[in-house]
């Protein structure tokens, strides 16, 4: 536990240094590097909040009941029957997916910002039809950014939290292997091996990231008090979560069937029935169809609804409450806020 503390020091080192370096040397203004130092860290609160809802032991059938209604419920009952000697357990894992989501919020503001005034400054600013369109641009392409970053990040904290690697040799093994893999790009496995998931980490930060980003700004744009008073701040956080989490409820559903340890019997091009397990996001998606119907796709929709509001108000509110004293410790007079 203790080397996993150590090596978020210097993530956490790098974060600040890099985000208070790219305002600088980008002529902006200070508050950039504040909103995305608060961002960051109100995001991991907010994520921290919801993380012990995807352990397994959660959903699992408590003691002389059937299983819990949802992943909050199990929570509940679970905290009820073994008492908070539970919670680190539920929160095992935390410290390198909490450093994931900080470098990914981080730039996720950066470029969200970054590409927004770039739009606007070519003219998309005219009328509040371009304005939508130029927002909409914006969060599409720091989703495209948000993807290509978590990729990596999850497989590599996949690797830490199993525990039979460090985070230094965790670096170093993945690096080696797609090393090994480009310099042989004739082993169509190992491509396929280095890529698998991609498509569907790409597809979900981009569609998640471009419906949340866009939906808050409309939010704020219609709604003064959602970025005037502590309350509203909340509820807007809150809204949008929701539309993002209800925008990839099918890719998630979609992730569990190709994490799946079943494979589905396929018809191979001889006719022999083989056992296939689907690789992509388009396989996974028919699977999904032919198995349970649209229904499957929004299947835990509610939960995941829950999960937003609890996760983006805490977010929010904390993002909000930070960032004049991050501006305190940069010496920044800005008065504005980017989210």
């Amino acid at each position: 536990m203790m080397s996993r503390r150590k090596a978020l020091l210097p993530l956490a080192l790098l974060l600040f240094c890099t985000s208070h370096c790219h305002a600088l040397i980008l002529g902006r203004s200070e508050c950039l590097a504040a909103d995305m130092i608060a961002g960051s860290i109100g995001h991991c609160m907010g994520f921290a909040s919801i993380y012990p809802l995807s352990n397994p032991r959660v959903l699992a059938p408590a003691s002389g009941r059937g299983p819990p209604s949802g992943p909050m419920f199990g929570t509940i009952d679970l905290v009820r029957e073994e008492g908070f000697g539970v919670l680190p357990e539920l929160f095992a894992g935390v410290a390198p997916a909490i450093a994931s989501q900080a470098i990914v919020k981080s730039f996720t503001i950066y470029s969200f910002s970054t590409w927004g005034n770039t739009l606007l400054s070519l003219g998309l600013g005219g009328s509040a039809f371009l304005q939508i369109f130029a927002v909409i641009l914006a969060a599409t392409a720091t989703g495209l950014v948000a993807g290509a970053a978590m990729y990596p990040l999850e497989e590599l904290t996949r690797r830490i939290n199993s525990g039979k690697e460090t985070p230094v040799m965790a670096l170093r093994s993945m690096a080696t292997h797609t090393i090994d893999v480009m310099r042989n790009r004739g082993e169509e496995m190992g491509l396929r091996g280095l890529t698998k998931g991609a498509d569907l980490t790409l597809m979900r930060e981009t569609v998640g990231y471009s419906t949340f980003l866009s939906a808050h700004s409309l939010i704020c744009w219609n709604f003064p008090l959602a970025t005037t008073t502590w309350w509203g701040v909340a509820i807007g956080g809150a809204a949008a979560g929701i539309a993002c989490f209800t925008s990839i409820c099918p890719l998630l559903n979609i992730g569990k069937l190709i994490g799946s340890p079943e494979p589905e019997p396929e018809v191979g091009p001889d006719g022999e029935v083989v056992l296939r397990q689907p690789e992509t996001l388009w396989e996974g998606g028919q699977r999904a169809l032919r198995s349970g119907g649209q229904g499957l796709l929004f299947r835990g929709l509610g939960a995941l609804v829950a999960q937003a509001i609890l996760c983006n108000c805490i977010g929010f509110t904390t993002y909000r409450q930070l960032v004049p004293t991050v501006r305190g410790w940069l010496m920044d007079t800005s008065s504005g806020f980017l989210m």
